[in-house]
């Protein structure tokens, strides 16, 4: 009978072990055809994602993976089936007269483009049907990789090959876009680069969608560094005090420690203003919080986010080049930007398409109407997430969405609050600090609109809501309690 269950556990963890090496697999290619944005790579990702769950479902019915989720699992499971079906609903056809009533914006698009084409009316919540159909299967992907993430970061093992694979490949993205830029030679996924000349990109087109994936692998590796200083015992000699300065400096771990000072370097390179304002804010608030949160070693902790926000991107600066990114982060120069001027539209867009929006993906097709003649750029995207997510999925798609980030990060809070394990502490932490990153970094770009970035944070929802809140001496504990009798 021992055997036979060592067996069984053996089999669960070869599984286990090959379903995440497959997620971590399809995560770092997708960065890689211009961060998917383009149809042919999305459906790469629908059909990849899609042979993850049935390879996950397999595993599920043949016992070789746990099928069994805590509550606030099902309920970010049943949230995510929520946005699904609210995604098909804007594409379900309505009559034309209910349409009229219930969204006469949605009713006067399609009106318009009936007339226009000289054909029947066909209509729908949605104002481009073809682009809301493209999208909820890009959702059914994303929503793939969430529940395979959420199946195979059971362990210590896989969660620590999950986030070091997507630290590595922040690092590898930051040192291809910064010794193609430095370097001179410009060359892009598709060839020589036609725009952002000076400006490191990776392997993507944007360099705001390069940053925001740098602010991912940054993020993660400041929360694995930030939890070791914190965890480290105090300093008794002068010995202990050397080593302590030593461990600082290097974080407890050398070659995480240099990868983050390689993503710091890339981001500088990038020259993206909010890329590298997200960052540092999501460092600093985020920093502050966990000190404030975790007392063991508190001047320990904030001399190595000093040493991090000064010191490296000093360093780093004087090397790479900090005054072409301090140049653009002149006043003139960010209020003379085209993002600003649409916001006025954007406002007023939204406010035209509520409660119900026009359709997830379909921002491109009903922007123009709105176009402010100051705004000479034709816009595919809102440049800011939230509202563009407004826009297109009206009030019921912005709460579900809301709560599909709100829910992890209460996991993952709570793990911070109650675990002491450097692990688990910092992957809860840099998990937190990369949505917090990529949130604020969202008010001025469209880094979840980029297939590969949204796809790493769905992953990293995922993850966070993996994390055990209690240690297995804890749950222990706990089941020992419960099966003694009441008194």
């Amino acid at each position: 009978m021992a055997r036979h269950r060592g067996r069984e556990r053996t089999a669960s963890a070869l599984c286990t072990g090959v379903l995440a090496l497959l997620v971590i697999a399809l995560l770092l290619l997708l960065p890689l055809p211009g961060g998917s944005n383009r149809e042919w790579a999305v459906q790469l990702l629908v059909d990849g994602s899609a042979l993850l769950a049935l390879l996950a479902a397999v595993g599920l019915i043949v016992g070789l993976l746990p099928g069994r989720f805590d509550r606030l699992q099902i309920s970010t499971i049943m949230v995510w089936l929520l946005w699904l079906a609210w995604i098909a609903v804007q594409l379900v056809p309505i009559d034309a007269e209910q349409l009229r009533l219930l969204a006469p914006a949605a009713y006067a698009a399609h009106a318009a483009a009936a007339e226009w084409a000289g054909v029947p009316l066909h209509a729908s919540l949605s104002v481009d049907i073809e682009a809301t159909r493209a999208h909820l299967a890009e959702s059914a992907a994303y929503f793939c990789i969430f529940l395979t993430t959420l199946w195979c970061v059971r362990t210590p093992r896989t969660r620590g090959w999950l986030v070091h694979g997507l630290i590595l490949g922040a690092v590898i993205q930051a040192l291809l876009g910064a010794g193609m830029t430095l370097s001179g030679l410009e060359i892009g996924p598709f060839g020589r680069k036609t725009d952002y000349l000076g400006s490191a990109t990776g392997t993507f087109i944007n360099r705001n969608h390069f940053a925001g994936y740098l602010e991912i692998g940054g993020s993660l590796a400041v929360g694995l560094l930030l939890a070791r200083v914190a965890a480290a015992t105090r300093v008794t000699d002068w010995r202990g005090a050397v080593r302590a300065a030593i461990n600082l400096v290097l974080g407890h771990a050398p070659l995480l420690r240099i990868g983050l000072l390689v993503i710091v370097a890339g981001l500088v390179v990038s020259r993206s203003r909010m890329g590298n304002i997200a960052f540092f804010t999501a460092l600093s608030v985020g920093g502050v919080l966990f000190i404030l949160r975790n007392r063991g070693n508190p001047l320990r902790s904030l001399m190595f986010l000093v040493l991090v926000m000064v010191i490296d991107l000093a360093i780093v600066g004087g090397y790479v080049g900090l005054d072409a990114l301090r140049e653009r982060l002149q006043p003139q120069l960010l209020m003379a930007d085209q993002r600003l001027a649409t916001f006025p539209d954007l406002q007023r867009m939204a406010a035209h398409y509520l409660p119900f929006g026009s359709g997830l993906g379909s921002f491109a097709v009903a922007y123009p109407q709105f176009r402010s003649t100051s705004v000479f750029a034709s816009n595919e995207h809102a440049h800011n997430d939230p509202l563009q997510f407004l826009i297109e999925t009206g009030v019921p798609g912005v709460v579900l969405l809301a709560l599909l980030v709100a829910l992890p990060l209460a996991r993952a809070l709570q793990v911070m609050r109650q675990r002491r394990d450097p692990q688990v502490l910092g992957i809860a932490l840099g998990s937190a600090l990369a949505v917090f990153s990529i949130g604020v970094h969202g008010l001025a770009d469209f880094n979840l609109q980029i297939p590969a970035n949204a796809a790493t944070i769905v992953a990293l929802l995922a993850l966070m809501l993996g994390l055990p809140s209690e240690s297995r001496r804890q749950r222990r504990r706990a089941g020992e309690s419960a099966e003694q009798p009441p008194d």
